[in-house]
């Protein structure tokens, strides 16, 4: 009897708890308004709403929008901090903060800047702290409310000028080419809704390349994919990712992907750890090449860090693909093999400095044919079992210089090499070293 009594009271205790917190929870419809009223540059309406509620029970990002506009008797530095410790990988809590003390302390703000660097995972983000830290930012634009609508676009352009010493792709590797200076085009385009559980995004990035002394190599590609993005915890993604790819060469079709990615992504305070694993055909209408196009599988491994001022990424694949043995290839004739798999390692090392961005982007890749190829070799004649094994190393060296509000200068050099045993004494000689030298000017937008 006792026990039952005692259970009733812990059970009456426990129902009074829950209707005294639902009774402070702050609603969902009113948080809305407070963002909403930000994004309006209302401030003043914010600071109304303020006087009425307990600010530290709002939502993390909510209660950063609140500290922005410095409500009456409340101390913002006391709720941007809260809010970090609710959120520590909340990368718009720490953009607020950082434009609320750069206009109010500016030599304070560049250690929350710095931070933003360190956190957040949105580009725009990140091109915003970097010119907050070059100085490049005014007044205005920093007293200009972000639109924090669920829907978020991005656009970056690029216009450069470059000079290439072999203009054809690495996949042509053998033909023969001089050097050429061109124009290349860059456009990237985002769309995201977020939701409570996640985020559904549409990406699109193409680019253009035209030579004036090999204009047959003028190349134009495409890439567009859509992710879904599923919050299976609070720091831990799952990615689904189909997507396209098309590439044309001098003006006529050169190849063409379609393909499903499947990531699982978990987000820590200065780290990014994913597994990613794809599956994708590749048709390619070059005749020359066409032989090599097949089915892919693909796995990924990557570890981003984000050190205080740095960027370092690094991703490990393997690729397979299956091909289709031929009887003729590149004008010979035997048994050629096309399956092969790939062993990939990329790096990327980016160093903010005061005044601009410094990063080093090498990789290596190394394939292997599955089986041997057969043929007649040029110089006599005599038929030689050959397994094709290529090295190829790429390096590319970049600088950026936030010149005024959105708009940056952009330098590089990269230096590319493949090492193959298929040389002048085969049906085809892959080896080749390639250069090329850009520079130019690189612009975004976004609806933040």
């Amino acid at each position: 009897m006792m026990s039952s009594l005692r259970f009733l009271f812990c059970l009456v205790i426990l129902v009074q708890a829950m209707n005294a917190w639902a009774a402070k929870k702050i609603p969902d419809e009113l948080q809305t308004t407070i963002v909403r009223l930000y994004s309006e540059d209302r401030c003043d309406g914010v600071r109304a709403i303020a006087t009425e509620i307990d600010l530290t029970l709002l939502r993390p990002n909510v209660m950063a929008v609140a500290a922005y506009c410095d409500p009456v008797g409340k101390d913002p530095e006391v709720l941007f901090a809260r809010a970090e410790a609710l959120s520590p990988t909340g990368d718009l809590i720490l953009v607020l903060h950082g434009k609320w003390e750069w206009k109010h302390h500016r030599e304070k703000s560049h250690a929350i800047w710095e931070k933003v660097l360190m956190i957040a995972r949105n580009d725009y983000f990140r091109s915003i702290a970097k010119e907050y830290l070059a100085d490049v930012v005014t007044e205005a634009s920093n007293n200009q409310p972000m639109d924090l609508s669920p829907t978020t676009e991005f656009i970056r352009l690029d216009v450069n000028g470059i000079h290439r010493l072999h203009p054809q792709p690495l996949e042509l590797s053998f033909l023969h080419t001089n050097p050429s200076n061109g124009v290349s085009l860059d456009a990237f385009f985002s769309k995201r809704k977020w939701f409570p559980t996640g985020s559904l995004s549409l990406r699109y990035e193409t680019s253009y390349d035209q030579f004036v002394q090999a204009s047959e190599f003028n190349q134009w590609t495409n890439h567009l994919e859509s992710a879904v993005a599923l919050h299976v915890a609070s720091s831990k993604d799952i990615i689904l990712t189909p997507f396209i790819d098309y590439r044309t060469l001098g003006g006529t079709p050169f190849d063409f992907n379609y393909g499903l990615g499947m990531t699982g992504a978990v987000y820590r305070g200065d780290y990014v750890q994913s597994v990613k694993a794809l599956i994708y055909t590749q048709h390619i209408f070059k005749s020359p090449i066409s032989a090599e196009e097949g089915a892919h599988y693909r796995f990924e491994y990557a570890w981003d860090f984000y050190p205080m001022l740095w960027l370092i990424t690094t991703q490990f694949a393997i690729d397979h693909t299956s091909s289709d043995p031929t009887t003729s290839f590149l004008g010979s004739n035997g048994n050629f093999e096309h399956s092969n798999n790939r062993f990939i390692l990329n790096c990327k090392v980016e160093r903010e400095l005061s005044r601009f961005t410094f990063s080093v982007d090498p990789s290596i890749s190394y394939r292997l044919n599955t089986d041997s190829s057969s043929f007649s070799r040029p110089s006599d004649g005599v038929v030689v079992n050959v397994k094709e094994e290529d090295i190829e190393y790429h390096v590319k060296a970049s600088v950026s210089i936030p010149l005024v509000k959105s708009i940056k200068l952009y330098a590089w050099y990269e230096w590319a090499h493949i090492s193959s045993n298929l040389d002048e004494n085969a049906y085809v000689d892959r080896n080749l070293t390639d250069q090329t030298v850009g520079v130019g000017v690189r612009t975004y937008l976004s609806s933040y």
